[in-house]
């Protein structure tokens, strides 16, 4: 991850944090819950819903962690990964990274760090390969957002959002930030490789846990059915939603 967000620190830390915050402003967050509601029927309608069909068991685990990928590739970067359907080399190299970054977290010795044992290692070199991959794709992403943020006629505002790309890429890029192409793909590769996996990881354990309490379940179903209805959440609906926000944070 390079000097991203989560393995920086010190001035490195603060200056980006303070760069990518404003991006969080209540347009974007209005445009993503949307998102979030569609990403939600898109996976419950189609795998899920077969699943219920068929009586097939569904590992929630990767299925959320499909999800919130699925999710903060439009998010972040505009990307449409779709990986709750199929699989491509960029998605393989994602959870390749993951499992190398969980890997060398719990590692006792940096064997990573010694030049030769990248190549001679095969973990490593299949980490190398997918870092490759997801760096090429991240720097096309980053050269296609310039080309756009380029080519409209859009006013800066503190609450800036394109209409055609309200990916905190664009708000980056558009804002003016002074960054280079490497630390604005440190900071992307962060967000998307530990910030997909830390929202799956607290899906995958809530309903594990409301499979146990259907008492529980029941209050979160009512309290959905009353406050939202048949259609996706708004922002507003979701503040409303006491019992199932103290869920999720419990």
């Amino acid at each position: 991850m390079g000097q991203g967000l989560i393995p920086a620190d010190g001035e490195v830390w603060r200056t980006r944090r303070r760069a990518l915050v404003p991006a969080l402003h209540k347009k974007y967050i209005a445009s993503m819950v949307n998102m979030f509601g569609d990403c939600a029927l898109h996976g419950s309608n189609g795998k899920l819903a077969d699943a219920a069909r068929s009586g097939e068991p569904v590992e929630m685990e990767n299925f959320f962690s499909r999800l919130a990928l699925d999710i903060i590739g439009k998010a972040v970067f505009n990307y449409e990964f779709d990986s709750l359907t199929h699989d491509d080399p960029v998605i393989t190299a994602v959870y390749t990274a993951l499992r190398e970054a969980e890997y060398r977290s719990t590692y006792p010795i940096a064997y990573w760090n010694i030049p030769p044992l990248r190549y001679l290692v095969p973990r490593q070199r299949q980490c190398m390969d997918a870092l490759k991959i997801i760096n090429e794709c991240l720097d096309g992403l980053i050269a296609k957002c310039k080309a756009l943020v380029a080519e409209e006629d859009q006013e800066w505002e503190e609450e800036f959002i394109s209409e055609r790309d309200p990916s905190i890429l664009h708000f980056l890029l558009a804002s003016g930030d002074e960054i280079s192409s490497k630390q604005l793909r440190d900071d992307l590769m962060t967000l998307l490789i530990a910030g997909h996996e830390t929202t799956a990881a607290v899906l995958t354990w809530t309903f594990y846990l409301l499979a146990q309490h259907p008492d529980v379940f029941d209050r979160i179903r009512a309290e959905v059915d009353e406050v939202v209805g048949d259609g996706k959440p708004t922002v507003e609906q979701i503040r409303q939603l006491k019992f199932t926000t103290r869920v999720i944070n419990e």
